[in-house]
Formats: structure tokens, sequence, C-alpha cells
């Protein structure tokens, strides 16, 4: 199947209530939605959720549909800065494909701050071969660090997800919860304010990532179980316009934009 790469012509959805219902929730509460494929002008990854939180691109470069780290130096990394809409969230979720070209050592994802304790969020692949993240919030309680039962891929992509509401995290990897998941994190109510958000490094500018992203999104819910799947299964859902699927039995037969794009699908695509 020929690479596709989707654009405003194939049918991007610029307003909520133009993506498919049971995605309208998700997209609703998108306070940046980072596809290369959409948004890359120059050196700027566009937010196509429509709250302008546009990031630098600095030395990852943007191929095929991803953007693509390459852990040299001068350092591959997005700089998004604090929008107002990305601070004191007292909910997340985050949602990316990632694509590990190695498992050399530590990889920033997602970074709010520095990589270190007491930071605000963290979200990385650990040089012991799992994921790892930590939350401190505006009261300055600190999560301590949580780790994945699952080891990532290296060579392939998955979807990886994570959610925080209510005290409580949870990771999911290709729709699929992690088997240390949920953490309860006592007493962390939020995510502290004032620091900047990063992607493929931190402030501290280390931990350079090797590898591609695509498809990222930072929510302001913790969305459930049903809706990680959701995005897992349908990479594209949160920004491809919605068209009434017509019956076999019409003998109308749908145009190609008409067809939703699934999983499997979109991954050989981008692959």
């Amino acid at each position: 199947m020929a690479k596709q790469r989707p654009s405003y012509k194939q049918g991007y959805a610029r307003y909520t209530h133009e993506v498919a219902p049971e995605a309208r929730a998700m997209r609703e509460s998108a306070v940046g939605l980072w596809y290369p494929s959409l948004g890359i002008t120059g050196a700027t990854l566009r937010d196509v959720s429509g709250h302008g939180s546009h990031g630098a691109v600095q030395n990852a470069t943007w191929v095929k549909q991803w953007l693509n780290f390459d852990a040299t130096v001068p350092s591959d990394r997005v700089f998004i800065g604090a929008p107002a809409t990305m601070d004191a969230l007292q909910e997340i979720t985050l949602s990316m494909l990632v694509y590990f070209d190695a498992d050399v050592g530590d990889y920033d994802l997602v970074v709010k701050g520095s990589h270190g304790a007491n930071q605000p969020f963290v979200l990385w692949y650990d040089a012991t071969d799992k994921y790892q993240f930590l939350i401190t919030d505006e009261g300055g309680e600190y999560s301590g660090v949580k780790t994945s039962a699952t080891t990532p891929a290296i060579g392939v992509w998955q979807h990886l997800a994570l959610t925080f509401a209510n005290e409580q995290a949870r990771m999911f990897i290709d729709g699929v919860e992690d088997g240390n998941s949920p953490w309860t994190l006592t007493g962390v109510d939020d995510i502290a304010t004032g620091s900047n958000w990063w992607v493929g490094t931190s402030q501290s500018l280390s931990n350079f990532l090797k590898g591609r992203i695509t498809n990222l999104s930072i929510h302001n819910k913790g969305h459930s179980i049903s809706e990680i799947r959701l995005l897992s299964e349908d990479p594209g859902i949160l920004v491809r316009k919605h068209r009434r699927q017509l019956p076999v039995s019409s003998g109308v037969v749908p145009a190609v934009g008409d067809i939703p794009i699934f999983m499997h699908h979109y991954m050989h695509n981008i692959g």
C-alpha cells in the first residue's frame, strides 16, 4: 500500500463536531494536538487543536509522517513552552505513537521542566528498558518514580498513553494496560505550573531521544480505558473528519476518503 500523508484536503477536522461522535470528548479535551503530517511549517510544529500551542522544532527532522530524533548534538528536540492551556492541569491524558531506534540509554519523551526528581512531569524510556514517569504538584507533593512492567519494543511503532486523575495514574501500550498500572499517587493533586514543555528532551537538554514520534496529543482530562483503546486502534480519529458511512446495501461505493484508517493500515502507511 502506498504511503499516504493526511492533509486538509483529505478531511482534516478543525472543530470538535467534525470528528467521529465517539472521539468528540477526547477532541474537546485536547489542549495540544501535534500531528507532523498536518502541521509542520519550516521549523514550527503546528498545534492543530485550535489552542495555538505550536512547537519550535530544533534540529529534529520531518521524515514522511513523523518527527525523527537522532540523539545528536546539537540536540534534536521540540520546545513547546508553557501555554496557559497546558498549565495547572489537574488531570492529563498524554497519547503518542513512538518508535525507538535503539535501547542504549535514557530517552526523554515528553517533559515539563527538567529531567529529575520533584519536576512537574517527566515521561521517559529508562536505561533499565522500562518506561518511567514522575509527577510533582503545585504544592510540592512528589509521586516518586513509577516504572512500567512493559519493556518498550525496539524497531516497531507502538502507541503509548499515560493518564492521571484523582491521584491515580495509568499507562497503556497499544491499548493494553501495563502490568504495574494503575499507580496511586497519594497527595498529588495536579501538575505544577510554570515550567516549559519539551518533546525529545527536557529543560536539562539531556537524555536526548533516539527514535521517532508522531500523533502526539495532550488532554486536560484523564480519559477512560475504552477511549485510550480507541486512540490506539485509530490514531487519526482526533483530526479526521467524520463522514456518515453508507451501508453496502445502498449500492453506493464510498470514496477512499470516507473509509476510516484503522491501526494496522495506519501503521503500515507510516512505517
